[in-house]
Formats: structure tokens, sequence, C-alpha cells
């Protein structure tokens, strides 16, 4: 009996080294395919930080061109002078009643006051009725325009006026300037639209990772390595 207990721990005993050696063996052969792996594993990331590069790079560079498109855009407009009812006066044009009209050096302004301000007597108070019409006239060679105030914008349509004729009288300076300025903003949105380098550079990067990325079969077998047990 004591026999055959003996024999049945024994065969135990060798079950139990068989599945250690097993499972040592096991995390010998993984490990080993850890190390081969890392080089992939560093690929991949190298990868992916180059395609969060040249996302980044894209990006900024599309910020940077339209914020240069809106400064060429905001140089062009031709800013607002001064306004009263329909008439609008820019720098170099002037909108009377929905029409656009250019400013030139022989461009005209006048005002016509019709009617005053009258005092009547109603309730044993006097009280003040503002009768008054202004014509406000815009006039050049080929045209001519004609806006109809009400007689509280009559101090409006002077400072439009004297504001027409300032720009007419400065026409070619307001020219001279836009021009200058337009082509600075040209110049600079040309720049950065042809400021590509930081894009081809992480494209060029992403490429070359992409195009040649390591392969198992490239991979140097795992290193032998002994038990130190054994």
């Amino acid at each position: 009996m004591w026999v055959r207990y003996l024999g049945f721990v024994l065969l135990v005993v060798l079950v139990a080294a068989i599945v250690l050696g097993a499972l040592r063996a096991q995390e010998k052969l993984a490990g080993r395919w850890s190390r081969a792996d890392a080089p992939a594993a560093r690929h991949d990331d190298a990868v992916k930080a180059a395609r969060r590069r040249l996302k980044a790079a894209q990006r900024d560079h599309a910020q940077l061109v339209r914020r240069a498109e809106r400064a060429v855009a905001k140089v062009a407009k031709d800013p607002v002078i001064a306004k009263v009812g329909r008439a609008t006066l820019k720098q170099l044009s002037i909108c009377v009643q929905g029409k656009e009209h250019a400013l030139s050096p022989t461009t005209t302004f006048s005002l016509e006051v019709v009617g005053a301000v009258e005092s009547v007597l109603k309730n044993n108070q006097i009280t003040k009725i503002d009768q008054r019409e202004v014509y406000l006239t815009v006039t050049d060679r080929a045209w001519a325009d004609v806006v109809k105030l009400a007689g509280s914008d009559l101090e409006g349509a002077r400072r439009l006026v004297v504001a027409g004729q300032a720009a007419v009288r400065n026409l070619d300076q307001a020219r001279s300037e836009r021009d200058r300025r337009g082509a600075v903003a040209q110049a600079e949105l040309d720049r950065i639209r042809a400021d590509t380098g930081e894009i081809a550079a992480a494209r060029l990067t992403l490429e070359d990772l992409e195009g040649s990325p390591p392969r198992r079969i490239d991979l140097p077998p795992p290193p032998e390595e002994t038990d130190p047990e054994s």
C-alpha cells in the first residue's frame, strides 16, 4: 500500500514538473516575441506621430492663409466715412438711393433747406414744429442724385458734405494708400501660401515611415536564452 501511495506521489510531482516547465517555456517564448515586436511597435508610434505632425502643419497653414485672405479683403473694402438717410459716403465712392458712384475730382456736394422751424401756441404752450425739408444733391458729369432728408438730419447732411468735399480733394492720396496696402497684404498672402516647408517635411517623414515599415521577416530571430536552472 505504501508503495502504491509513493508511486502516486511521484506521479503527481512529475506531472507538476512537466506543467511548470511548459509554463516557463511559454513565458520565455512570449518574452522573446515581445522583444521582437518592440521595433514594430515603435514604428507604429512613429507613424502616428508623423500623421499628427502633418495634420497640425496643414491646419496651422490653412489658418494663416485664411487670416491673410481676410486682410486682403479688408484692404480692398472702401471704408465708410459718413452716412445720413439713404446717402452713404465712402473714401472712394458714394451710394445714393441704392446707386453706387465712384468719386472723381468733378464730384460736387450741395445742400438745400426748404421750410423752417415754426413755433406754435397750443394749450397755452409754445411748441416748435420742424417744417424743414433738406435736399442733399450729389452730382458729377455723368450722373446726379438727390436725397430728401428730414430737418433733423440737417447737421448730419452738413457733415457728409464737408467729408465728401475732403474725400474728393484727397482722392489721389487715398487711392495710392489703398493700392500700397493692398500690395503689401497680397504679397503677405502669396508668401504664406508658398510657405509649405513644414507640411512638406511632415509629409516626407510620413511617406518614409509608411513606405518601408519593418516586417517580422526582416527582424532578427529572438536570441537564444539558456535556462539558468537547467
